[in-house]
């Protein structure tokens, strides 16, 4: 069994401490032998692994925290950086339609009318789809005539 005893300089000593009774002919225990090994560096050791096994959950926590984290705020500024170029494809847009003859100007406007929205949502798949029908649109008017 393991025991801890305190050592009369007072740390800790930890030990396995095995007996055994050893019986005469009659079965009646004449002596007892005991056999006492010092494990405290192993004990030591365990406790030391222990505690470094602690810290590298810790601070594979707190990595995998930090991660997420950058991958917010670098998401946050793509986000941003999208939304701010949109925005001035929406200002480029309305300075085009002002530049335009006026017979385009109805069409014109209600398109622009739908690009801000799809802008102010925020939703590039729909912005893309929007521009290639545009386009498109555009192109098979040219076609046409």
């Amino acid at each position: 069994m393991e025991k801890r005893y305190i050592h009369k300089q007072g740390h800790i000593v930890w030990v396995i401490l095995t007996g055994s009774a050893v019986p005469d002919a009659s079965g009646m225990v004449m002596y007892a032998i005991a056999q006492i090994q010092d494990i405290t560096a192993k004990k030591n050791a365990e406790a030391a692994l222990r505690q470094e096994q602690e810290e590298l959950h810790n601070l594979a926590g707190r990595l995998i925290k930090v991660q997420e984290e950058e991958r917010k705020r670098i998401a946050r500024a793509l986000h941003d950086d999208l939304s701010q170029r949109l925005a001035m494809f929406c200002v480029a847009l309305d300075l085009l339609r002002q530049s335009l003859p006026a017979s385009f100007c109805n069409d014109f406007s209600r398109q622009h009318g739908i690009a801000a929205k799809i802008v102010h949502e925020g939703d590039l798949r729909k912005f893309l789809r929007w521009w290639e029908s545009l386009y498109f649109e555009y192109y098979r008017k040219q076609w046409a005539t």
